[in-house]
């Protein structure tokens, strides 16, 4: 009897874990989106330095760079975040790899990046930090 109770309970604590680890994920890609929106959103004067010289233009080309990268994980995140809630995805492969970019990507924020985007990379540490360690703990769970 206890050895049903316990096979009961282990798919509602994986389900537990894959509904936190999708909302870390969530709240992941809205830090991304809405640093690169208000990172794009200051860098609309630049665009006027840059028709004037080539050293404004590069550094353009730079901040264009990586509010690309941006908006790509934060897309990215959001897509895996919601096919995790709904169930819609099979593996935790694709959700893994998108979150240690997500990782990679604000720890490069936190050690490089000048105050403002220096908080938003340690955000994005920590919640995708957490993430990947409920997802690499289901990985742990599943093997035999």
């Amino acid at each position: 009897m206890d050895h049903a109770a316990g096979r009961l309970a282990a798919p509602s604590i994986r389900t537990a874990e894959t509904r936190i680890t999708s909302f870390l994920g969530a709240l992941a890609a809205i830090v991304l989106l809405i640093a690169a929106g208000s990172r794009g959103i200051q860098d609309l004067p630049l665009l006027r330095l840059a028709s004037r010289d080539a050293i404004y233009a590069g550094v353009l080309g730079i901040e264009a760079v990586l509010l690309g990268i941006s908006v790509a994980l934060g897309l990215a995140a959001a897509f895996f975040a919601g096919w995790q809630w709904t169930g819609r995805i099979g593996t935790r492969r694709p959700a893994t790899l998108v979150f240690s970019l997500v990782f990679l990507f604000g720890l490069v924020a936190a050690a490089y990046a000048y105050p403002p985007a220096r908080q938003v990379g340690w955000v994005l540490m920590a919640l995708s930090g957490v993430a990947l360690f409920l997802l690499f703990r289901g990985y742990a769970l599943k093997a035999p």
